[in-house]
């Protein structure tokens, strides 16, 4: 198997942030995540919209205590559109670059749940929680990364991983239970599911508008940003209006923007014995930084532990007695750039959520795509052939959380 030559760089210099990483502005309120209009929740409804409030101040505290911490893995969400990789970039960028005001935010919030845990009375009025939140300087200004982050905070605080799917035993099996939202604070099921529903909408929505972003401010070839662009924005409605980008055009714009911003990679890749009911041989971590505009495989010492990193679970799968001695399969492994095998696999894996909707880019004219797409199944990068690369997960978190 032959090493990849990676293609012409499809990005130039002179990069900028986009404005949902630089806008410091206070322009929400923590109330624009409930999943109903608060000027119109009244009278004996305005009980529960407290409630429901204070959960979301709760989940605000837990959010800024857990990223002031350190503890980026708390907001590796499932939102349902198969776009982990947007979030996990994102949220390194906001990390290393763009860190929230945590401290002042966080003494806010912990004043709001004092007050809201002294009311003793609430008068019997057509007064909404709206104007009662406002009346009584409840409301929590807050910009758009800290919207993103408590959001995020939420819809992966009630992730589940569930056991393989006999059909597709390498592809990561996820689901949401929004009884977990009662963990945080008591409040209904009905608005426990609504307002899961109306995160997943709000974070997908989030996740396209950052990569369009991205787009407007690289020197990027136009029909590489027409793909990103809204004529293939495309709404997946399983999970509640989600909005979704083609796999691998969005996989390429952020790859490259991790180069320019240095975002390192560390890959965990397991050995799975596909004659052996999927049993996981061996798993080792592989290192990456960013080293005259490419990644580069280096040991963990060169890496800084309080550096976030682009963090990526993925398997190799033959049978057995077809894996080489350990030194000669990391070579394998090694042979190829990063970036190469992550765009393989982008470019195998299904485009959309639905995969119906691949139809719409099936007819792409993009060389690099099909470039891609043909290499996956000669590498071993595509869940037809996983014998080299198969990618189960990506998320963000700091080089000195993630295990060895």
């Amino acid at each position: 198997m032959k090493s990849a030559s990676p293609p012409s760089p499809v990005f130039e210099k002179g990069i900028n942030f986009p404005a949902s990483l630089t806008d410091e502005n206070k322009n929400h309120s923590l109330s624009d995540l409930l999943p109903y209009d608060a000027h119109k929740k009244v009278q004996g409804h305005l009980t529960n919209g407290l409630k429901e409030y204070k959960m979301l101040l709760v989940s605000a505290r837990d959010t800024i205590t857990e990223f002031l911490s350190g503890n980026l893995a708390s907001f590796d969400s499932l939102v349902g559109e198969n776009a982990c990789q947007i979030r996990a970039t994102l949220l390194a960028l906001i990390s290393k670059y763009f860190p929230i005001e945590g401290d002042l935010l966080l003494k806010s919030i912990l004043d709001q749940i004092k007050k809201i845990e002294s009311i003793k009375e609430i008068p019997d009025s057509k007064q909404t929680l709206g104007s009662y939140l406002r009346e009584n300087s409840l409301e929590l200004p807050i910009n758009t990364k800290e919207l993103f982050l408590i959001a995020s905070h939420i819809l992966t605080k009630v992730r589940v991983l569930l056991p393989p799917d006999a059909e597709k035993k390498i592809v990561r099996n996820e689901n949401t239970n929004t009884k977990k939202i009662k963990t945080i604070s008591p409040v209904s099921s009905t608005f426990s599911r609504e307002l899961v529903k109306k995160l997943r909408s709000l974070v997908s929505r989030a996740s396209v508008q950052f990569v369009q972003d991205i787009a407007d401010i690289l020197p990027i070839p136009e029909p590489i940003a027409d793909m990103v662009s809204e004529t293939y924005s495309l709404e997946h409605n399983k999970f509640g209006r989600l909005k979704c980008l083609p796999c691998f055009w969005y996989t390429l714009i952020l790859l490259e923007y991790s180069i320019k911003f240095d975002i390192p990679i560390i890959l965990k890749v397991k050995q799975i014995a596909t004659d052996r009911n999927h049993e996981v041989l061996k798993e080792l971590p592989f290192y990456f930084k960013v080293v005259q505009n490419q990644y580069q495989a280096v040991d963990l010492c060169e890496l800084s532990p309080k550096e976030p990193a682009l963090v990526i679970f993925a398997s190799c799968c033959r049978k057995a007695d077809e894996f080489p001695v350990l030194d000669q399969w990391k070579d394998e492994i090694l042979k190829f750039n990063p970036r190469e095998m992550i765009l393989a696999y982008a470019a195998a894996h299904r485009q959309y959520p639905d995969e119906d909707n691949d139809k719409v880019v099936s007819k792409a004219n993009c060389e690099l795509y099909h470039h891609y797409k043909e290499k996956a199944n000669e590498w071993g990068c595509s869940l037809n052939n996983p014998r080299l690369f198969f990618l189960v997960h990506a998320y963000c978190d700091k080089v000195g959380n993630v295990q060895a």
